[in-house]
């Protein structure tokens, strides 16, 4: 097992977390056993969370184009994943 799981019995939900995705944990594998026929756990709604970009890529200043000067302003970061795969 890698990560940690958590088991909701009323809401039918096995979560299970990596608090850690890098260089070193690329990947990780959780099995587990459980009686039930296989379209019992399908489909399989995977969801991913992550409060920084994967290169830790930041926005230093930005300027107006004519004049240079400083604009104030915010950024939101939201790392997306295209392409889940279920083995």
């Amino acid at each position: 097992l890698d990560g940690q799981y958590s088991h909701d019995s009323r809401k039918n939900i096995l979560e299970w977390s990596l608090p850690v995705i890098d260089e070193k944990n690329k990947s990780g594998s959780l099995e587990f056993s459980i009686d039930g026929k296989p379209n019992d756990f399908f489909p399989v709604h995977v969801s991913f969370v992550s409060k920084r970009n994967f290169c830790d890529i930041q926005v230093a200043k930005v300027t107006y184009i004519e004049g240079g000067s400083p604009v104030r302003f915010s950024s939101e970061t939201s790392f997306v994943v295209d392409k889940y795969e279920i083995l």
